[in-house]
């Protein structure tokens, strides 16, 4: 239940702010590769770095919770 509500937050704040995601960048760009409107190298680059970007951000929010005690009563096997 809890996961859930978080989901809506999390999809509302990447609509508002126009963020992207690795998962969208990999439809548009293999559509458009398909289509031979862009070719396979700019595939490589945006997804690459789309999933940098997605990797940096997950980090930073994982480094914000830690630093404000939310996941300082967790146990081990609730941290993988």
């Amino acid at each position: 239940l809890l996961a859930c509500l978080f989901f809506g937050t999390g999809l509302c704040i990447i609509i508002l702010t126009r963020l992207e995601l690795f998962t969208s960048n990999v439809m548009y760009m293999t559509v458009s590769g398909l289509s031979r409107r862009t070719g396979w190298l700019a595939f490589v680059k945006v997804c690459t770095l789309s999933y940098a970007g997605n990797w940096m951000g997950a980090l930073l929010v994982a480094l914000l919770l830690l630093q404000a005690g939310a996941l300082a009563g967790l146990q081990p096997p609730a941290i993988l």
